[in-house]
């Protein structure tokens, strides 16, 4: 009997060769690269992969023996990003794995990890984790980027594995400590979770009055009843959520575009109970209530989700830099980078970080700026060249460098800088959003007004300005 992990590997194999297919019949391009699936350009169709980072990890792919990935990977994946052959400085992760080795327990360690796609990637990683000696269990969070480690006391070598994975394309980093706490994404996912259900409840008691059930039905109003509190429940675990924060832009004088979300699901709840208390079901909503708030929770959780995985990105992928070597004289001491003031000389190991804009006074070397330039070519630097903030040097022995400003002026310490809470007050889209506001309610007066004169009924009045 087939196993469950077989049955996904033949799905995603079934599904890759539909996407395939759909290209041939739409007559797109159906040569793809064997690593990525991103279809080749015109000129390369001869070559077999997109890029020299694609072909590389995927001869790593087969020499571990790991082709297994390519059955259970999306049918497109983001290609290898270049920064995969230049080399990084993994003390930091050393000094953690340390310092967790230190306690009694058996060790145990939470890392960032970015490159994370699809549930190939996380079968990968959990792979090459078994691979290492001493490895005893990982746990693999593809959404909020974390791996959480436990090996064996003395066996396990993190600083290896975490080159492993860059071979691979997937990048370790320290836990953003904001991490740590549970994000707005997870809490929004929660909400989606649940809203969803009370909306799909509130339909199968809301179908009966669409197929024609009459008021006289002896279940009509024990179905009504349930649909009402389906959708209180709605209200309360998603709605507040945007009738929070709609508020709190008002008391900061702020008009959020979550205010006319909040509206219309004050406005049709209230609108839905009027008719429950009068009986009157042509006027009861509910299925609204709940259908829209979960596809307003929806957006909102994708919008928080692509932020924090772009926040990781940068925060994980180039986490703060390393402490420094500083000559002080004929004496040399490790100085943490925050300390660099202008004028210092300080070297810097391979695939160390430049914390701050430095000359070079090592004869040449090269560094990439990818990150902070968009070049993905390494730029080399000669004696005197002044090097960016941010910066990866990509020379195989350490480079001496002089610092020509202190950390606080650093682009780095900008970047990498956390954001504040402050209210943030975008004029433009405020004036949107008013302009919005003004006519939606003035269509809505203008709707009111014109069925009141037509039939004096103030229910029915109230519904149409719903």
């Amino acid at each position: 009997m087939a196993s469950a992990t077989d049955n996904l590997v033949d799905g995603s194999a079934r599904a890759a060769a539909r996407v395939r297919g759909l290209r041939a019949d739409r007559g797109a391009p159906v040569h793809l690269c064997r690593h990525c699936g991103a279809p080749l350009a015109a000129a390369a169709r001869d070559a077999e992969f997109c890029c020299a980072g694609c072909a590389y990890v995927h001869r790593l792919v087969h020499e571990h023996g790991l082709e297994g990935y390519y059955r259970i990977r999306d049918a497109v994946v983001p290609p290898v990003d270049p920064a995969v052959f230049e080399p990084r400085d993994f003390t930091w992760l050393g000094e953690l794995a340390r310092a967790a080795e230190a306690g009694e327990r058996v060790p145990e360690l939470v890392i960032g990890v970015q490159g994370i796609s699809c549930a190939g990637c996380v079968w990968l990683i959990e792979k090459l984790f078994h691979e290492q000696p001493g490895a005893l269990a990982i746990e693999t969070d593809a959404t909020s980027g974390r791996m959480r480690l436990r090996w064996t006391r003395g066996r396990f070598d993190a600083v290896a594995f975490a080159r492993v994975l860059h071979a691979f394309n997937y990048l370790a980093g320290p836990a953003d400590a904001a991490a740590e706490e549970e994000g707005e994404s997870r809490r929004l996912l929660r909400r989606v979770g649940l809203c969803a259900a009370f909306a799909m409840n509130l339909m199968l008691f809301s179908l009966p009055r669409y197929f024609g059930m009459e008021s006289s039905f002896p279940y009509a109003r024990l179905f009504d009843t349930l649909a009402l509190a389906l959708a209180t429940l709605a209200v309360l675990v998603g709605g507040t959520h945007f009738l929070g924060r709609a508020v709190r832009a008002l008391r900061h004088g702020a008009l959020h575009i979550d205010l006319p979300i909040a509206l219309g699901i004050v406005g049709a709840y209230a609108g839905s109970v009027a008719g429950w208390v009068l009986d009157r079901p042509e006027f009861i909503y509910f299925d609204f209530v709940g259908a829209f708030i979960t596809l307003m929770l929806l957006g909102r959780w994708a919008q928080v989700a692509a932020v924090e995985r772009n926040r990781r990105r940068l925060l994980q992928g180039r986490a703060g830099p390393q402490p420094v070597t500083v000559f002080t004289g004929v004496a040399r001491e490790l100085r943490p980078a925050e300390q660099l003031r202008a004028g210092d000389v300080f070297e810097l190991r391979p695939g160390q970080v430049v914390p701050v804009a430095a000359q070079l006074e090592t004869p040449a070397a090269a560094f990439a700026t990818a990150w902070i330039t968009g070049e993905s070519e390494p730029r080399d630097y000669r004696a005197g060249g002044l090097v960016p903030a941010g910066a990866v040097s990509l020379a195989r022995e350490a480079v001496r460098l002089r610092a020509t400003e202190a950390w606080a002026q650093s682009l780095l310490a900008q970047l990498l800088q956390p954001a504040g809470r402050d209210v943030f007050r975008h004029r433009a889209l405020e004036r949107i959003v008013a302009g919005y506001l003004v006519a939606i309610l003035v269509m809505a007066l203008a709707a009111a007004a014109g069925w009141w004169l037509r039939t004096h009924d103030p229910l029915l009045t109230a519904a149409v300005t719903v």
